[in-house]
């Protein structure tokens, strides 16, 4: 692709983009006409809700201190406050009880597990960002407000496997000799607790491109170079750096296969891929795995049914699987993002093909154990996984605009 046309295409892109977004709002607003009162005149897409200012206030909407005033009170530091997402939980189904509050609190507690900050303000400079949640297009409210109601009351099947129970922003160790980590957005346990479901929630940054050159080459490239040095990674098929040998021997393959990672790029996010199996190899494996790390999955909690928080059984869990949940525009109204998507799913499911037979083979686990890699629209989720009733009419409407 020329120069020229490759600037057509990005400017056709972030049009769609901007249309797509524009009318997720509207619909919003629509079926929640209050709410229109909480987007934030700098940032349109955001809803401007906080849990408390620096003056003590506990507020759940703007009305009782201003936006100037808030991003001024909070120039000088750094950790930011705590966005109260309760305005956006509204598919709380068919049961109207349901009580937001609690399954907001217990969130705010998950949420912690993982590092990506998703409530907290951002403070950059002089500048205050609002939370990755606080937007209308978050991929993690996306990912919430599709499971948050599981439970042993509401089940739900994926794959023909039914899961009773529910995780968000579950950190998963990749390296041993840093602090990184993959955060998955979701993690669903089934019924019986025998199969564990790692899902990966994407929104808007389906639409963004990832090249070879961004992900594995430059000063600095979106992959660490540590995942190229097999000493870096856990050791646990019992001889010295086999598996991180492993790994590198794969990541070096895979950097030149352009059915998974083309020169020109695609729209498949290739690195965070490999940094979740990373993870979910290393969870699989964790009994084996001799690091206080990994003593932190064993505290997992999930939300029951009463909105409270309940330690989550991890010790029967024998078949492991990942997934991409990606979001499909309709490809008549937004043809470009519909596009995006595809070369996101052709990319992965080729990712997919590879990862299993030369990584999560057999000859992998020190124990029985089996492991599928899954692609999944949002739009077939839905459709196919989602109960009928209010909670999933509610979510058609607002996310796949039906």
């Amino acid at each position: 692709m020329e120069k020229k046309e490759e600037e057509f295409l990005i400017m056709a892109i972030s049009k769609s983009k901007k249309k797509l977004i524009d009318e997720l709002k509207r619909v919003m607003i629509e079926t929640k006409p209050k709410i229109s009162e909480n987007f934030m005149k700098s940032n349109p897409y955001y809803i401007r809700v906080i849990s408390k200012n620096e003056l003590g206030k506990s507020v759940i909407d703007h009305k009782d201190i201003t936006e100037e005033e808030f991003v001024n009170s909070f120039k000088n530091k750094r950790e930011g406050v705590k966005y109260d997402f309760r305005k956006q939980i509204f598919l709380n189904g068919d049961n109207e009880k349901t009580s937001d509050k609690n399954i907001a609190k217990s969130c705010f507690d998950l949420y912690k597990q993982g590092s990506g900050n998703e409530f907290k303000w951002r403070h950059y400079k002089e500048n205050m960002y609002p939370p990755k949640m606080a937007a209308i297009h978050s991929s993690s409210m996306l990912c919430f407000n599709a499971f948050f109601r599981v439970n042993k009351d509401n089940p739900i099947t994926i794959k023909g496997v039914e899961y009773d129970k529910v995780v968000f922003e579950a950190k998963l160790h990749t390296l041993k000799t840093s602090n990184a980590c993959a955060n998955m957005d979701a993690v669903l346990i089934s019924t019986g607790g025998e199969t564990i479901l790692f899902i990966e929630s994407k929104f808007t940054e389906t639409f963004e491109t990832h090249s070879r050159k961004q992900i594995m080459e430059g000063n600095n490239p979106k992959l660490s170079r540590q995942y190229l040095h097999s000493e870096k990674y856990f050791n646990v098929l019992g001889e010295k750096n086999v598996l991180g040998e492993k790994w590198v021997r794969f990541i070096n393959d895979i950097k030149e296969d352009e059915t998974v990672l083309p020169i020109t790029g695609s729209h498949f996010d290739l690195k965070q891929d490999l940094c979740h199996c990373i993870g979910i190899y290393n969870f699989v494996n964790r009994s084996y795995i001799s690091n206080e790390k990994f003593a932190e999955s064993e505290k997992w909690k999930f939300i029951n049914k009463k909105g409270n928080l309940s330690k989550l059984d991890l010790t029967k869990i024998s078949k492991y699987n990942f997934m991409n949940l990606e979001y499909e525009p309709d490809e008549g109204e937004y043809r470009e993002l519909h596009d995006c998507y595809n070369s996101a799913k052709q990319y992965g499911l080729e990712f997919g093909k590879k990862v299993k037979p030369n990584i999560f083979n057999k000859d992998a686990f020190n124990k029985d154990i089996s492991f599928n890699y899954y692609f999944y629209s949002y739009k077939e989720f839905a459709n196919e996984c989602l109960p009928e009733g209010k909670h999933k009419e509610l979510f058609m409407k607002k996310y796949l605009l039906k």
